[in-house]
Protein backbone atom coordinates (compact mmCIF):
# COMPACT_ATOMS: atom_id res chain seq x y z
CA UNK A 1 0.00 0.00 0.00
CA UNK A 2 2.99 2.52 0.94
CA UNK A 3 4.53 2.19 -2.74
CA UNK A 4 0.81 3.00 -4.32
CA UNK A 5 0.16 5.76 -1.72
CA UNK A 6 3.45 6.96 -2.65
CA UNK A 7 2.60 6.39 -6.33
CA UNK A 8 -0.13 8.57 -6.24
CA UNK A 9 1.84 11.82 -4.68
CA UNK A 10 4.69 11.63 -6.77
CA UNK A 11 1.87 11.54 -9.87
CA UNK A 12 -0.56 14.14 -7.98
CA UNK A 13 -0.32 17.62 -9.17
CA UNK A 14 0.80 20.41 -6.78
CA UNK A 15 -2.18 21.40 -4.85
CA UNK A 16 -4.01 18.38 -6.21
CA UNK A 17 -6.07 15.32 -3.49
CA UNK A 18 -6.35 12.19 -3.45
CA UNK A 19 -9.63 10.31 -2.22
CA UNK A 20 -9.44 6.59 -1.33
CA UNK A 21 -12.72 4.66 -0.37
CA UNK A 22 -12.56 1.58 1.51
CA UNK A 23 -14.52 -1.25 2.80
CA UNK A 24 -14.11 -4.56 4.63
CA UNK A 25 -16.98 -5.98 2.85
CA UNK A 26 -18.44 -7.29 6.50
CA UNK A 27 -22.98 -6.76 6.94
CA UNK A 28 -23.36 -4.95 10.29
CA UNK A 29 -25.98 -5.85 12.25
CA UNK A 30 -26.92 -8.99 10.35
CA UNK A 31 -27.23 -12.60 11.98
CA UNK A 32 -26.11 -15.79 11.53
CA UNK A 33 -25.32 -15.37 7.89
CA UNK A 34 -23.78 -12.04 8.49
CA UNK A 35 -21.70 -13.50 11.34
CA UNK A 36 -21.04 -16.76 9.21
CA UNK A 37 -20.15 -14.58 6.18
CA UNK A 38 -17.83 -12.43 8.03
CA UNK A 39 -16.08 -15.37 9.70
CA UNK A 40 -15.13 -16.71 5.92
CA UNK A 41 -13.77 -13.37 4.63
CA UNK A 42 -11.67 -13.41 7.94
CA UNK A 43 -10.38 -16.89 6.82
CA UNK A 44 -9.83 -15.23 3.05
CA UNK A 45 -7.85 -12.71 4.86
CA UNK A 46 -5.62 -14.69 6.37
CA UNK A 47 -4.67 -17.27 3.77
CA UNK A 48 -4.11 -14.26 1.60
CA UNK A 49 -2.13 -12.20 4.07
CA UNK A 50 -3.72 -9.15 3.86
CA UNK A 51 -4.90 -7.46 7.55
CA UNK A 52 -8.89 -6.13 6.34
CA UNK A 53 -8.54 -3.69 9.65
CA UNK A 54 -5.78 -1.88 8.14
CA UNK A 55 -7.87 0.33 5.99
CA UNK A 56 -9.24 1.95 9.06
CA UNK A 57 -5.84 3.31 10.00
CA UNK A 58 -4.59 4.69 6.88
CA UNK A 59 -3.78 7.77 7.50
CA UNK A 60 -0.19 7.71 9.05
CA UNK A 61 0.27 5.88 5.57
CA UNK A 62 -1.04 8.59 3.24
CA UNK A 63 0.50 11.30 5.53
CA UNK A 64 4.08 9.34 5.18
CA UNK A 65 3.55 9.49 1.34
CA UNK A 66 3.62 13.20 1.11
CA UNK A 67 -0.14 14.48 1.85
CA UNK A 68 -1.13 16.53 4.02
CA UNK A 69 -4.64 17.63 5.72
CA UNK A 70 -5.60 14.08 5.72
CA UNK A 71 -8.96 13.41 6.88
CA UNK A 72 -11.17 9.79 7.41
CA UNK A 73 -14.79 9.91 7.14
CA UNK A 74 -17.06 6.82 8.09
CA UNK A 75 -20.27 6.15 6.46
CA UNK A 76 -22.87 3.77 6.91
CA UNK A 77 -24.23 2.40 3.66
CA UNK A 78 -27.76 0.97 3.88
CA UNK A 79 -27.75 -2.95 2.35
CA UNK A 80 -31.37 -3.57 1.34
CA UNK A 81 -34.91 -1.79 0.86
CA UNK A 82 -34.96 -0.17 3.93
CA UNK A 83 -32.20 1.95 2.70
CA UNK A 84 -34.22 3.04 -0.39
CA UNK A 85 -32.90 3.48 -3.69
CA UNK A 86 -29.09 4.03 -2.34
CA UNK A 87 -29.66 0.75 -0.01
CA UNK A 88 -31.08 -1.09 -2.52
CA UNK A 89 -28.22 -0.62 -5.59
CA UNK A 90 -25.89 -1.39 -2.64
CA UNK A 91 -27.60 -4.43 -1.84
CA UNK A 92 -26.96 -5.43 -5.41
CA UNK A 93 -23.85 -4.29 -6.27
CA UNK A 94 -22.19 -6.34 -2.95
CA UNK A 95 -24.08 -9.35 -3.57
CA UNK A 96 -22.42 -9.35 -6.96
CA UNK A 97 -19.01 -8.60 -4.96
CA UNK A 98 -19.09 -11.30 -2.50
CA UNK A 99 -20.17 -13.85 -5.57
CA UNK A 100 -17.11 -12.96 -6.97
CA UNK A 101 -15.40 -14.29 -3.47
CA UNK A 102 -16.70 -17.74 -4.41
CA UNK A 103 -13.58 -18.37 -6.79
CA UNK A 104 -10.88 -17.53 -4.36
CA UNK A 105 -12.71 -18.68 -0.96
CA UNK A 106 -12.73 -22.29 -3.19
CA UNK A 107 -9.49 -22.40 -4.04
CA UNK A 108 -7.89 -21.24 -0.49
CA UNK A 109 -10.41 -24.43 0.41
CA UNK A 110 -12.19 -22.13 3.15
CA UNK A 111 -15.75 -22.85 2.26
CA UNK A 112 -17.68 -25.77 -0.11
CA UNK A 113 -19.44 -24.75 -2.92
CA UNK A 114 -22.68 -25.79 -1.21
CA UNK A 115 -21.88 -23.96 2.12
CA UNK A 116 -21.25 -20.81 0.04
CA UNK A 117 -24.33 -21.36 -1.49
CA UNK A 118 -26.36 -21.43 2.16
CA UNK A 119 -24.37 -18.84 3.42
CA UNK A 120 -25.44 -15.98 0.52
CA UNK A 121 -29.01 -17.07 0.60
CA UNK A 122 -29.29 -16.96 4.93
CA UNK A 123 -27.48 -13.16 4.17
CA UNK A 124 -30.28 -12.16 1.44
CA UNK A 125 -33.09 -13.64 3.85
CA UNK A 126 -31.54 -11.11 6.66
CA UNK A 127 -31.15 -8.40 4.46
CA UNK A 128 -35.34 -8.85 3.80
CA UNK A 129 -35.46 -9.23 7.42
CA UNK A 130 -33.37 -6.33 9.07
CA UNK A 131 -31.60 -3.14 8.28
CA UNK A 132 -28.12 -3.94 7.59
CA UNK A 133 -25.18 -1.90 7.04
CA UNK A 134 -21.78 -1.88 5.14
CA UNK A 135 -19.00 0.36 6.88
CA UNK A 136 -17.32 2.75 4.50
CA UNK A 137 -14.07 4.37 5.09
CA UNK A 138 -13.23 7.41 2.94
CA UNK A 139 -10.13 9.22 3.28
CA UNK A 140 -9.69 13.12 1.87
Amino acid sequence: MDLLLGEHARICSPGGWLELLETDWEPRDGGEGAALWSEYLQQLCVARGCNPSAIFELVPSIEAAGFTDVRRLMVQLPLGSWGGAIGAQARRIIFGAWEALRGPMLESEIITSEEFDRVLLMLDTELDERPMWLCLIVYL
